[in-house]
């Protein structure tokens, strides 16, 4: 028997929380019985395309979403759900999810999630859309996904979440990649040149939401009582000059290390 196949519906299969979660899921199905494949909206290839087509995963490309022009992001998707009618699941994971969920029910999935993975955002323009989004969401998807309650509460309505129609799905981790060695510890310091100073760690994407700023604040805080220490930080992102500016600012910009 073939397995089935779920379409995620994800803007780019990079090194996110939201892809990180889903690979780990896909690394530890029965990909006898299951297979993930992905419906991105950029033309690059992400992260983790390579393991995906390994485990026989598909990619399908659209051009990226744009609300105030749908018309094209519209015709490439219902390209992909009518043809390809052996989709009965699709499992919508990032904000906006509103019209690839609206496409899927016109072109018949009959299992269409709605995974909220974020709690309330940053207002500018987009923040606007999802509003909108809010009020329609319910109406085209069959089940809707949580990673927290404010997280529900914030997609979904707190009525929803109250009465049990938003299922809380935790965000695994493979505990035993992050088990403590030794070996691994000295080559790292050894490549960041930070000796035997203490190392605060953060991985995260310079975004509103992650709020380095107060993080940076947290920091010279600390620094200022230990000078031996120095922060490093995992990611990249739209704010990483603003970041590296506020280090400057505090005086800490030659403790903190940015690793892209």
């Amino acid at each position: 028997m073939e397995p089935i196949r779920v379409l995620h519906n994800i803007v780019l299969m990079d090194t996110g929380g939201i892809e990180t979660l889903v690979m780990n899921l896909y690394r530890h199905i029965d990909r006898e019985q299951l297979l993930f494949d992905f419906l991105v909206h950029r033309p690059q290839e992400g992260f983790y395309e390579p393991e995906i087509k390994s485990y026989g995963g598909k990619i399908f490309r659209t051009q990226p979403f744009n609300p105030l022009k749908t018309a094209g992001f519209k015709k490439e998707c219902m390209e992909v759900f009518e043809n390809h009618p052996e989709y009965k699941v699709l499992h919508a994971h990032q904000e906006l999810n509103l019209w690839p969920l609206e496409y899927a029910h016109k072109a018949g999935i009959p299992t269409r999630i709605a995974h909220s993975h974020n709690a309330k955002t940053v207002v500018n323009l987009k923040y606007f859309f999802f509003r909108y989004e809010k009020l329609f969401i319910k109406k085209h998807c069959t089940d809707m996904f949580m990673c927290s309650t404010p997280a529900g509460e914030w997609s979904f309505g707190k009525k929803a979440v109250a009465d049990g129609k938003v299922r809380f799905i935790k965000n695994g981790i493979e505990t035993d990649r992050f088990k403590f060695d030794e070996k691994i510890r000295r080559g790292v310091r050894e490549e960041l040149g930070v000796g035997d100073k203490t190392v605060i760690g953060h991985v995260g994407r310079f975004m509103q939401q992650k709020n380095h700023t107060f993080l940076l604040e947290i920091f010279s805080v600390i620094h200022k009582k230990n000078p031996n220490t120095v922060l490093a930080l995992c990611g990249e992102g739209r704010l990483e000059d603003e970041i590296r500016q506020k280090a400057k600012e505090l005086n800490i910009d030659d403790s903190v290390i940015f690793l892209g």
